[in-house]
């Protein structure tokens, strides 16, 4: 058996486009969130962390729209996921945030 050569890395960026996301949970106290989107590359741990592109916050709703654009650096096209996690980021509250889900 011969072991596969190792695939060269293929750095590239990946544009994204938020537009909206809809029936979002409300909060513990039945209030609606003031939801934000993170996105950010995942890659081979050896390799250098990502940035982290976020949306604006959207204050008080559960199906805000962005209509965001982004463009991510991707270190290695072979081997890098796309990770978008969605968090409840009050406005006015520093460092007030909650993960809501990816």
């Amino acid at each position: 058996d011969r072991m596969a050569e190792p695939k060269p890395k293929v750095p590239s960026t990946l544009r994204v486009t938020v537009l909206k996301a809809e029936n979002l949970r409300l909060d513990p106290s039945n209030n609606p969130t003031s939801p934000q989107i993170r996105l950010r590359i995942l890659t081979n741990p050896k390799l250098p962390k990502t940035d982290v592109a976020e949306t604006t916050a959207k204050a008080s709703t559960t199906s805000p729209e962005y209509n965001e654009e982004f463009t991510l650096a991707v270190p290695d096209a072979n081997a890098a996921q796309l990770e978008v996690t969605i968090w409840d980021s009050r406005e006015g509250e520093k460092g007030a945030t909650s993960f809501m889900g990816e």
